[in-house]
């Protein structure tokens, strides 16, 4: 018999802010970027889980609008099976400072928003499906939702899945 190890599970929700065409993202090394969200805690929702993590990584205040992604993904490297929740979000107040810092000692240390063109040219910013642009269009289509099962080694995507 086989030892395996155990398992983990997270489910997290991030929030796609957008000002003027550009795409919000935050790093923990300035190498790849992501959208700014986290691990759903407790009775929280999933809205509310994007609305605070949004405020502790980046200052903003943002109000969660319609889900547009789900991503389903098994991380190698931690051992994790991630569920994450991509929704669209509406920012009301704040702007990034050089001086914010992630709260609670979290590990975002860059925030900046990124254009569509950049976002196509460095695999370093992921989700990749973000890629397609969808986010940047006047109705984002949400026929897809579903993005599929993707296997992982930290932020490295090592396959690809896309559901039938």
């Amino acid at each position: 018999m086989t030892e395996s190890k155990a398992l983990g599970f997270r489910i997290a929700a991030r929030g796609l802010v957008v000002k003027d065409n550009q795409l919000l993202f935050v790093s923990n090394d300035g190498h790849y970027w992501y959208l700014p969200g986290g691990r759903l805690e407790g009775k929280e929702s999933l809205r509310q889980c994007v609305e605070r993590e949004v405020y502790e990584e980046t200052g903003l205040v943002v109000k969660t609008g319609s889900l547009l992604h789900v991503l389903e993904s098994f991380d190698s490297n931690d051992q994790l099976h991630k569920i994450n929740f991509y929704f669209q979000t509406t920012h009301i107040e704040g702007q990034l400072s050089d001086e914010w810092c992630d709260a609670d000692g979290g590990v975002v240390k860059f925030r900046r928003y990124i254009d569509l063109e950049e976002i196509k040219k460095h695999k370093t910013i992921v989700p990749r499906f973000l890629a397609n642009g969808d986010w940047c269009s006047e109705k984002p289509l949400v026929s897809s939702v579903y993005q599929g099962f993707i296997l992982t080694h930290g932020f490295e995507i090592l396959e690809t899945v896309v559901p039938v």
